[in-house]
């Protein structure tokens, strides 16, 4: 039994030295076991192996770890080996458990996990001392750590533990014991050959040093490029040394094989792949080691004296300049390369001429016969995003390897948000105060509303694989951010019915509820594997709801794959961790909560990734380009592509590690590993990256970046070219093509050609509709058969939009874009505001009129004047009692109304609004409270001689329509306050600041008589014109604001004859007086005889109605007329909004 060290010139991983090792182990053994690197690398080896006619039998290629496991699952202590779901879980276990004091300093993210995990993959069995999870003082102070790193090992020692109370192994200990395990057994093992490897880490290094003592290891490294060797040669020597100290034989004279001697002729066999047993059938059970090896046999056998260079497989076919380039690379010195168009640089100006650039190339090579090209990117993601829609519009098929995290995709993120979202509102439902029954319905009962509203789980929804229809999505989302009642059960209800979500979510909500995450994840899988329907993407409805078009979800292959690859990953969690006793069901012994199983599924999946391959097929081409990582194009088999080309040769894009991390020094600190430098690993895989090219290699990089700094060439691409004649680009270097990014239409295009022009359209102004459509604009309500005659059905609030821009009014009334979601704002407080006081006053006034009503002996329904004085009906200055009462009917009323806010009375009743979810919004409803309170007092020294008569007077519903303007008009007036002479004043309501009341509500054309202007706000003087008509004993003296917030202010329009009692103890500012006093003399420009307060309103009204006929017209062009105007309006990207009112 020995190790011995394999030089040898050929690149490939079963090449001619290795299959010749491997056929002189079959001939002596019936058996032979190749290692190689990675998963990939062994499906190639095996290819390669394959073509050997005298290897069909008896050879399986596979990797040290997937042999060793295999190995140790028949051999082993019984123990199974810990993948990253379990180790992710058991460290987050670890870390969150641990006290303080054990974790030193250390946080519970990502990156300590990771720190922990990684120490104990490659050094717990050198970790001795860590293992109970406390450290021998002698052994910290020889080893000189500090208290972070301390703690570490500390939480490796408990990671260790929880390791094995599970019945885990680390890959670490299985490499390191696998070997005794198989000695002990008295496990015969067949010969093993090691290719590809130029680095390996301590536990590999122990395996093969363990199995040099039971069979022969041969360990080939390649010898083409010098400069790798030294890094390969320090290798092999630290093999030989632990080979010793484990008792195996040093390699003989014969066992430096020079890859120039023959080999075995190609052909094709059949190859056991890793997984399957390499142990030989024919040896005798009570056999040893030494059996397995004849007597005569020496490891010069392995090298065939009568073997001839014709037994050989075929010879790689590489250009002359890249064979001669793999041989000169990363040598300070030595003959130069002359460069014969081979390898080429592209320099872009900026990132936005890199994809036009390498194109262009592709296409070029494309041109000259070239069939395969592999793309080396430092983004994979962004390389296919800005280069798959160019090459397929040159006819090139394109594709990609895209390892994504799992919490990037779409797909992961989405069920996330629903596995998250269900186990928090299944928490939340546990504790959730109950409903309570009243007279009036069912009283809702509010706990914690941080989750509300939902929107993780609308976007679930909305995804994919929800199968939910998109129209059925938007409409379960909206009636969710539409009412502020909704409790957690009502939620999960929604989400448990098929009708209003799909089957699939139906079902997998009921899973998850029971803690079945692996089940739930299996019914959103379905529909994606055909075992279910996949139902409808899409409806279309007419204006009565019924569906006039169904759109069936389509197949689509990058989203099926991604999705399936998805839910495929978290069945593979979920079983880990019901392996490691995470349950949610009692009955099966449960030990979690749901959310705490959702956690830490979260957690194993956070890290994980997932393999995407999407492709662009291009009938009839004959070039295809793969889209890879710099680490998979590593792996890829010498002289398979005919061109490379590398992007991203900057430095800021290639980097190269320091190697000065926690983990490697801990690592070195440890002894596990000496002080290495990342560099030679790094030229490794360029070189391999490199070797992979038969005809051409070209790299890519970009002069700035995107913020127009200066971008340095990386270390690969300075290191090769180097080694040209002229040391660099340009003239006797490399070749050189470049393109700048002032075509910028170019470049951007897929066809890389700029756009040519074919017309021209002037830009039209936000919101024009086309002559033909503007009789579509007004419409008449359905269901109003009298309203036929044209003219449109307004508000005062409605008129007074249009008045602030058209395409306002046309957007929020026509079209209805509004905010979905119910949000307590100052329209939701005014509007509660306006109930409070409508039902205080209403109250002090029926209960006056009653008293009076009794005192004078009369039926208690006997209706009174509105001119009628009645005493107790309002609080005047100095009633103080008065004052009292009305304060206690408004409290009183303030709290029967906010509990109103929590009534459902049925499936038709309308979502509340004015519902305190938070501290912050119960404060704002307190302040509300007080500010209504001290309205009261404000109020009491205004409107001096008059009394409230009517209160949320609705007009134009129900009855004959009120005409305004050329339009019909309906509304509701706040309030009207009428004297004994039949005086009234309009008062509008407004929960607004009172600092903006003068400038806001003021009425400036009276200020200057030059012509008149329609005032800022016009719904106070539209009323005023109402009651005018609809009450023509009465004479409108003042239509005014009334503020309701803060310190309180009155403005409006007022009759200078009455200014004194409407303002009463609170006098307007004399510099704001020409804002707000009419001038019973002024006529306003109206013909007539009508003066003052009458005119006023006459001229508002005849404005108006030229505005209306502007809207009748279809007119509803944007045109704000101050930057106010913009304000909630739901048009983001106007462009009159961008360039008038940016500011």
């Amino acid at each position: 039994m020995s190790l011995n060290i394999l030089w040898t010139d050929d690149e490939r991983l079963a090449g001619a030295d290795v299959t010749r090792v491997l056929t002189s182990a079959l001939s002596s053994c019936a058996g032979a076991t190749l290692f190689v690197p990675s998963f990939a690398q062994q499906q190639l080896a095996a290819r390669q192996v394959a073509r050997h006619p005298d290897l069909s039998l008896g050879v399986t290629v596979t990797t040290p770890l997937a042999w060793a496991e295999e190995r140790w699952g028949i051999w082993g202590d019984g123990r199974g080996l810990v993948d990253e779901a379990a180790r992710c879980l058991l460290t987050r276990e670890v870390l969150s458990s641990a006290p303080d004091e054990l974790r030193g300093g250390l946080g519970t993210n990502p990156g300590t996990r990771r720190l922990v995990g990684e120490l104990a993959s490659r050094a717990l069995p050198w970790m001795s001392p860590a293992k109970g999870g406390e450290l021998d003082d002698a052994y910290v102070c020889e080893l000189g750590l500090t208290g972070g790193e301390k703690a570490a090992l500390r939480l490796v020692g408990r990671y260790a533990q929880r390791l094995h109370d599970h019945g885990l192994i680390e890959r670490s200990e299985l490499l390191c014991g696998v070997a005794d395990a198989l000695r002990e057994a008295g496990v015969v093992v067949a010969p093993v050959v090691v290719s590809g490897f130029t680095s390996m880490d301590r536990a590999e290094r122990e395996l093969l040093a363990g199995l040099a003592g039971l069979c022969e290891v041969t360990v080939a490294f390649g010898r083409k490029n010098a400069e790798l060797l030294a890094g390969c040669e320090e290798l092999a020597e630290s093999l030989r040394a632990l080979a010793a100290d484990r008792g195996a034989q040093r390699e003989g004279p014969g066992t430096r094989h020079d890859g120039s001697q023959g080999a075995v002729p190609s052909a094709t066999a059949g190859v056991r792949q890793g997984g399957e047993m390499g142990l030989v059938p024919s040896v005798p059970a009570d056999a040893t080691p030494a059996d397995a090896t004849p007597a005569d046999a020496t490891p010069a056998d392995a090298n065939p004296a009568d073997a001839t260079p014709a037994d050989a497989a075929p010879s790689l076919v590489r250009d002359p300049e890249l064979e001669e380039l793999l041989g000169r690379l990363f040598l300070a010195s030595g003959k130069r390369v002359v460069a014969r168009g081979s390898v080429s640089l592209l320099e872009a100006a900026g990132p936005h001429a890199e994809a036009e650039l390498v194109t262009r190339k592709i296409d070029e090579l494309a041109c000259k016969g070239i069939t395969s090209v592999v793309v080396v990117a430092p983004d994979v993601e962004r390389a296919w995003r800005e280069l798959a829609p160019k090459l397929e519009a040159r006819g090139v098929f394109v594709t990609a390897e895209l390892p994504c995290a799992f919490p990037k995709t779409d797909e992961g993120r989405a069920f996330l948000e629903f596995a998250q979202g269900v186990a928090q509102l299944a928490t939340l439902a546990e504790t959730w105060p109950p409903s309570q029954a009243s007279a009036e319905g069912e009283l809702v009962r509010l706990g914690d509303m941080g989750w509300w509203p939902p929107r993780g789980l609308a976007d679930f929804l909305l995804s994919g694989i929800s199968c939910v229809p998109t129209t059925q999505a938007y409409r379960l989302d909206r009636r969710w951010r539409q009412d502020r009642l909704l409790t957690p059960t009502d939620v999960l209800r929604d989400l448990q019915s098929p009708k209003m979500t799909s089957l699939p979510v139906a079902q997998a909500t009921r899973e998850l509820l029971k803690g079945r995450l692996a089940s739930a994840a299996s019914k959103l899988l379905g529909p994606l594997l055909g075992r279910t329907e996949p139902g409808l993407q899409d409806f279309v409805q007419d204006d009565r709801g019924r569906r006039t078009q169904e759109l069936t979800r389509a197949k689509e292959a990058l989203f099926d794959a991604r999705a399936t690859a998805v839910l495929a990953l978290v069945l593979k969690v979920a079983a880990t961790l019901r392996s490691l006793g995470a349950v949610v069901d009692p009955k099966r012994g449960g030990t979690v909560t749901l959310a705490g199983l959702v956690a830490q599924a979260t957690d194993a999946l956070s890290d994980a990734l997932v393999s995407l391959r999407p492709t662009l097929e291009v009938a009839g081409a004959t070039c295809k380009v793969r889209i890879l990582s710099a680490r998979a194009a590593a792996q890829l088999e010498p002289a398979s592509v005919d061109a490379v080309v590398l992007m991203g040769q900057s430095s800021d894009e290639s980097l190269v590690g320091t190697g000065d991390d926690v983990l490697s020094a801990l690592l070195v600190l440890l002894g596990v590993e000496r002080d290495s430098d990342p560099l030679p690993q790094l030229r490794s895989a360029f070189l391999s990256t490199l070797a992979a090219a038969r005809s051409y290699v070209v790299l890519e990089r970009s002069l700035l970046d995107r913020s127009l700094r200066q971008r340095w060439p990386s270390v690969m691409l300075t290191e090769l070219r180097s080694c040209y004649e002229g040391g660099g680009a340009g003239k006797d270097g490399l070749p050189v093509e470049r393109l700048d990014e002032a075509e910028a239409d170019a470049n951007c295009a897929p066809s890389g050609r700029p756009s040519v022009r074919v017309g021209q359209e002037a830009l039209g102004q936000p919101g024009a509709v086309s002559p033909s459509l503007r009789s579509l604009v007004v419409v008449p309500p359905e269901g109003r058969a009298e309203l036929l005659d044209g003219r449109p059905l307004l508000s005062a609030s409605q008129l007074e939009s249009y008045l602030e821009c058209p395409y306002k009014w046309f957007s929020l009334r026509r079209l209805g874009l509004q905010n979905s979601d119910a949000d307590l704002t100052s329209l939701e407080m005014g509007t509660f505001a306006h109930r409070v006081l409508e039902v205080t006053h209403r109250t002090m006034l029926d209960q006056a009129r009653e008293r009076l009503l009794r005192e004078r002996g009369r039926a208690a329904n006997t209706q009174l004047p509105l001119t009628e004085r009645i005493e107790g009906s309002r609080v005047g200055e100095g009633d103080s009692e008065g004052l009292e009462r009305a304060r206690r009917i408004l409290s009183d009323e303030f709290d029967l109304h906010l509990e109103h806010q929590y009534l459902r009375q049925g499936k038709g009743s309308r979502a509340q609004v004015c519902v305190p979810h938070d501290d912050e919004e119960r404060g704002q409803l307190e302040q509300l409270r007080q500010d209504l309170l001290s309205t009261l007092d404000y109020e009491s020294g205004l409107f001096l001689g008059f009394e409230p008569r009517l209160f949320e007077w609705s007009f134009g519903r129900g009855e004959a329509p009120v005409e305004y303007a050329g339009a019909y008009l309906v509304g509701t007036v706040d309030r009207v306050d009428v004297d004994a002479h039949g005086l009234a004043i309009v008062i509008d309501y407004k929960h607004r600041s009172p600092t903006v009341f003068s400038r806001e509500y003021g009425i400036p054309t009276l200020a200057s008589l030059g012509g008149f202007v329609l005032p800022r706000r016009v719904q106070s003087l539209v009323y005023g014109q109402v009651v005018r008509r609809r009450h023509p004993d009465l004479r409108v003296v003042a239509t005014v604001y009334l503020s309701s917030k803060g310190r309180h202010a009155v403005f409006g329009a007022v009759s200078r004859n009455v200014s004194d009692r409407v303002f009463g103890s609170h006098p307007v500012d004399p510099r704001q007086l020409p804002l707000t006093q009419v001038d019973d003399a002024c006529d306003f420009g109206v013909a007539g005889s009508s003066r003052g307060m009458e005119a006023l309103l006459d001229a508002t009204e005849e404005a108006i109605a030229e505005k209306v006929e502007q809207l009748l017209a279809g007119h509803v062009e944007a045109d704000p007329i101050d930057a106010a105007a913009c304000h909630y309006c739901p048009v983001m990207n106007c462009d009159m909004r961008r360039s008038r009112w940016a500011r």
